[in-house]
């Protein structure tokens, strides 16, 4: 197991993206592996994704080679059962489809920039205000947004009776954008994400508008 977690870290250190999609512990065996397997996997920089129900073991390389058998990957011993390794790349890449492990990546990549960029711009914007704490129960505050803008919350909030929220000045948000320079991650011709306002609430959209009209949804 160490020499696995070892090449994991390697991988990781390279810019590799792991990921094992399993079952959440309420469905796991009780003499399972996995709590102490989840706690190395994460030091090691694997990302875990729980699906309910799931019982196919299958590995993948990309989608260019693919695992697949009736083996535990990554919890077994004395078994007779077996991987079958598929190196076809057109028949791993229909399988990769098949067990729809493109979504699944893909929505938890999503999720991960997302809450990276809400993290990165919080950052920005108690930098810019000079006040990481809520004024009123000294708390955290954490950033939110509404079909107004942006507002800082109070983290004990609605948890405890504060109800402290502070707006953002809308200045005070293009400004952190614009520090923050978010690539567009569309557009071919260099753009940069801006701060926007809608009807509809706050949103990025890149600078380049309206020869790309790229946009990121802040609802936080």
């Amino acid at each position: 197991m160490a020499r696995l977690m070892d090449l994991f870290r390697f991988l990781v250190d390279k810019g590799v993206g792991l990921y094992v999609i399993t079952r959440p512990a309420a469905e796991q065996d009780e003499d399972s592996e996995l709590a102490s397997l989840q706690k190395y996997l994460e030091e090691a920089g694997v990302k875990l994704i729980y699906r309910k129900k799931l019982h196919e073991k299958v590995a993948f390389i990309d989608d260019k080679v693919c695992w697949l058998g009736s083996l535990n990957i990554l919890s077994h011993s004395g078994t007779s059962e077996f991987m079958l390794s598929i190196r076809t790349k057109e028949a791993a890449a229909q399988l990769y489809h098949f067990f729809g492990v493109e979504g699944i990546v893909g929505a938890e990549k999503k999720q991960n920039e997302k809450r990276s960029l809400r993290l990165n711009l919080q950052r920005q914007i108690l930098t810019l205000l000079h006040g990481p704490l809520c004024p009123v129960c000294g708390a955290s505050v954490v950033l939110r947004s509404s079909r107004y803008g942006l507002f800082l919350s109070c983290e004990q909030r609605p948890r405890a009776s504060c109800e402290r929220l502070v707006n953002v000045p809308r200045k005070v948000a293009e400004d952190a954008v614009t520090l923050l320079k978010i690539k567009c991650p569309k557009c071919d011709k260099g753009g940069f994400m801006k701060y926007r306002m809608s009807n509809r609430g706050p949103f990025l959209g890149c600078d380049k508008f309206p020869e790309c009209r790229s946009t990121i949804d802040l609802k936080l």
